[in-house]
Formats: C-alpha cells, structure tokens, sequence
C-alpha cells in the first residue's frame, strides 16, 4: 500500500461518520488538500504576526497597524 492510500483511508476513517454521502478516495485527497491548505494559511498568518511584534509594530482587529 502506498503511503497516500494510507493517508486516504485514515482520512476517510475520521471523515466518514461525519458525512451524509458516501465519501471516496478522490474525496479523501480533496478533504486532505483543504485541511493541508487551511493549516498552511494559518501558520503564515502567524508568522506575520510574529514579524510584525518583532519589528515593534502593533496591529488591531481591525488590520490597522501603528509603532509602539
């Protein structure tokens, strides 16, 4: 078994109950390509957060920045 088989069949092992239709392997790759996606926008964002606090710059909710 290939290792993406593998990853398919442990995502559809978590995502099946969860899901009103039948899910299959294309389904698996598409579910694990957005995960894999939404995680990867989340540590960028942190990231820049970091760069920011680092660089003495302070951001609001709002995306509006001002020096310290």
């Amino acid at each position: 078994m290939r290792r993406a088989d593998s990853n398919s069949g442990d995502v559809l092992a978590f995502w099946q109950p969860r899901s009103s239709r039948r899910l299959r392997d294309c389904d698996a790759r598409q579910i694990a390509h957005n995960m894999t996606g939404f995680f990867r926008v989340l540590l960028d964002w942190e990231e820049s957060e970091r760069k920011e606090m680092t660089a003495g710059k302070i951001v609001d909710s709002d995306g509006n920045g001002e020096d310290e």
